[in-house]
């Protein structure tokens, strides 16, 4: 696993230990109640919470430092619900400092943007939202501590 993957399963292990959403990848996505996934939702699932992180900038071989967007997309079976889950992820999300998720420190957190939640072809209910986050990356064999 990478950082990116390491972020992504730390932000689903804290959503699911706040209640928000199941994260257990090894089950079948379809008997979670509330999946939370590395990626897309599957199209199968109802309902469920995808993270996905994009990098933007990586540091320079001397600062250890990037940024990357953490993008949460929720779906659900009814409007009320989509939003309801997409604020408790802003809740815990926007503004999170200071921890670590395997190899990356999120050193901050900010809401970036946000969809208006709209129904998808198969009329569930869908917002995505993202985040920008300042990041403390891994030494590499250019970046050493």
């Amino acid at each position: 696993m990478g950082w990116e993957s390491d972020l992504a399963v730390g932000l689903a292990q804290l959503l699911a230990g706040q209640g928000v959403g199941q994260w257990d990848p090894d089950a079948v996505l379809t008997d979670l109640d509330w999946p939370i996934t590395e990626g897309a939702v599957p199209a199968e699932c109802p309902r469920g919470i995808g993270i996905h992180t994009v990098p933007m900038a990586n540091s320079d071989p001397v600062h250890p430092t990037g940024v990357a967007v953490i993008q949460f997309v929720i779906r659900d079976l009814t409007f009320p619900a989509c939003r309801d889950v997409d604020n408790q992820i802003d809740a815990l999300i926007d503004g999170l400092h200071g921890i670590t998720f395997g190899t990356v420190t999120l050193g901050q957190a900010q809401a970036l943007s946000a969809t208006p939640i709209t129904a998808n072809s198969q009329g569930q209910w869908e917002r995505s939202h993202q985040y920008r986050a300042e990041l403390d990356l891994p030494a590499t064999a250019s970046r050493s501590y």
